[in-house]
């Protein structure tokens, strides 16, 4: 009798650790999302919704716009369903975008939590994975990769019972998995470690289930879509596949001395050596060979940006919290305190991302006054590698933008050596780059003459020796536009100058 009681006791108990802690959850969430409904919109974003813009109105991607993007276009085709969601209620896509992407992050919560097994705490951990620490990345394409795939990837170990038999659900988890590892093709990696752990466990047979044959549907509708829509993009492929890897490149030591990296080396570590039930040991298993799949399409890459490690650093955390269950569980105020941690970590991303836009490399602040004065709703031009100072700067002062690239990333591509290297400059030289080159130079100048830029923002020199005007004016159309222009201000990294036209 009295060890009925205890056993009673102790239910009663963990009724109630499971009810605060499913209670914390909820307010994380949405204290969380709350706060990401007000996140600034980042650079990448500012220029995929004006893609999106021009595209509606016309424009040909990989031509007029995109003319040197490396990235294929599911994300600008998802940005320009958004922006004609949004004009019926007077609202551009970037307006609702932060409010999309909070949406889809609760749809992936709410799929996970129905999958199984459930816990709060690791519930948490997903949704510190999936708000605050995607923090400035929320809603790049890294981020939605992993919100869309997780349920997938939770269900492909999720018991029969625990898994709806309904193939519709099924279906629709396949085809969110579909959109976000198509978004760049190195995630395919975690479709196919995904579906050969499945395969290992429960025969070949598994690699023809539903799931794996619509993901592999979806992305050969996307790869046709791709050829039918968008076929300039194929055109860009040989001397992009041949530039890009020089543009950031980065060593082989930044990934393997990475902090993040070691983090990856715990989590991986810990997913092994703990004692887990069966059911989470399958869950630990299949998430450390996503996040494993994560890093190697990081290298392949060879950037080593931030965003580019969200997936890794996000799939490591929860990893981590799967090992750390059965302790944290038997604390019933760790839910709690994570929750409160979780919202003013969120909080502090919102500032931290608006801190970034306007101090360096964007100035957006003090450029977008500049813009409004002297642009007067006229398009606008930078001749900058990188895209911080053209963009979101376009989407607040809604002005055009007079050059068919984002940036000039072709400009430290093609000067690798002298850029990152310090090798002696030879502005235009002759050789390998040449007609690359030739054409950076003729497009950019047919978007100007044709646009007639009222404003430009003019890199000022380099530390690297690199100095923009010194390089355009080698070309003399470039240097009868510079003769005809007057500095303003000098902001940040950028001379403003305005630009007189002859008639």
């Amino acid at each position: 009798m009295p060890r009925n009681d205890v056993s009673s006791d102790r239910s009663t108990f963990e009724r109630k650790v499971d009810f605060t802690g499913s209670f914390a959850v909820v307010l994380a969430v949405i204290g969380c999302g709350l706060f990401a409904l007000s996140m600034p919109s980042v650079p990448d974003h500012g220029y995929q919704f004006y893609l999106a813009r021009k595209l509606l109105g016309g424009a040909t991607l990989y031509v007029d716009v995109a003319a040197a993007d490396m990235h294929p276009p599911l994300f600008t085709w998802f940005a320009t369903a958004i922006e004609v969601v949004a004009r019926p209620f007077g609202m551009t896509g970037l307006d609702i975008y932060p409010a999309t992407i909070v949406f889809f992050i609760a749809a992936s919560l709410y799929a996970l939590w129905q999958i199984g097994p459930r816990s709060p705490f690791v519930h948490m951990m997903y949704a510190l994975a999936l708000l605050p620490l995607s923090g400035p990345y929320m809603g790049q394409g890294e981020h939605l990769a992993i919100l869309c795939a997780l349920p997938y990837i939770a269900a492909s170990v999720a018991s029969p019972r625990a898994l709806t038999a309904r193939p519709v659900v099924r279906f629709l988890l396949a085809t969110a998995a579909a959109f976000g590892l198509a978004l760049k093709p190195y995630f395919v990696l975690v479709w196919i470690g995904t579906e050969l752990y499945r395969a290992n466990a429960h025969g070949r047979r598994s690699l023809v289930r539903l799931e794996s044959v619509t993901i592999a549907v979806w992305f050969l509708v996307y790869v046709l879509a791709t050829v039918v829509i968008t076929p300039q993009f194929f055109g860009m492929l040989p001397w992009l596949m041949e530039l890009y890897p020089r543009f950031g490149h980065a060593p082989i030591r930044a990934f393997v001395m990475d902090p993040r990296f070691l983090l990856l080396i715990i989590a991986v570590i810990a997913g092994r050596i703990s004692r887990l039930e069966p059911e989470w040991q399958r869950v630990a298993d299949i998430l450390s060979i996503a996040a494993i799949a994560m890093y190697v399409a990081l290298v392949v890459q060879a950037k080593a940006w931030g965003y580019h490690w969200y997936p890794v650093t996000a799939l490591s955390v929860v990893l981590i919290g799967i090992t750390l269950r059965p302790y944290a569980e038997r604390v019933r105020l760790a839910i709690p305190i994570l929750a409160v941690v979780a919202v003013f970590w969120m909080n502090r991303q919102v500032d931290r991302t608006a801190t970034l836009l306007v101090a360096a490399p964007g100035y957006l602040g003090r450029l977008l006054e500049l813009t409004e004065k002297h642009a007067r709703g006229g398009p606008i031009v930078a001749f900058a590698e990188n895209i911080h100072v053209g963009f979101p700067l376009v989407n607040y002062a809604g002005v055009e933008w007079a050059s068919p690239y984002a940036h000039l990333w072709m400009i430290p591509a093609i000067y690798a050596d002298s850029w990152y290297h310090g090798a002696p400059w030879h502005y235009r030289e002759s050789g390998e780059w040449r007609e690359l080159e030739q054409q950076m130079f003729d497009r950019l100048w047919a978007a100007i003459e044709n646009e007639r830029p009222s404003l430009m923002m003019v890199q000022v020199p380099l530390t690297n020796g690199f100095n923009t005007t010194a390089y355009f004016v080698t070309d003399p159309r470039f240097r009868d536009l510079f003769r005809r222009s007057t500095p303003i201000e000098t902001v940040g990294h950028y001379i403003v100058v305005t630009v007189r036209y002859e008639n």
